[in-house]
């Protein structure tokens, strides 16, 4: 998960090695998962706590303080 939310967060230049180290670490798992599951589906769900990890990160746009 960390290797891909890196390859979207990171400066262009370093995106390549980030997504080809995301994609060993996936062959890698994918040659673990138990029979009935598939890569597409590994990867979908590391997509949405990719996504998840985005969202609890954004900042809330600041409020100002209520007035006395």
């Amino acid at each position: 998960m960390k290797q891909l939310y890196h390859s979207e967060e990171c400066e262009p230049r370093e995106r390549q090695r980030w997504l080809k180290s995301y994609h060993r670490l996936l062959d890698d798992a994918t040659a673990r998962l138990p029979l009935g599951c598939t890569r597409e589906d590994l990867h979908q769900a590391i997509l949405l706590r990719v996504r998840q990890k985005k969202a609890a990160l954004q900042r809330q746009p600041p409020t100002l303080p209520p007035k006395a």
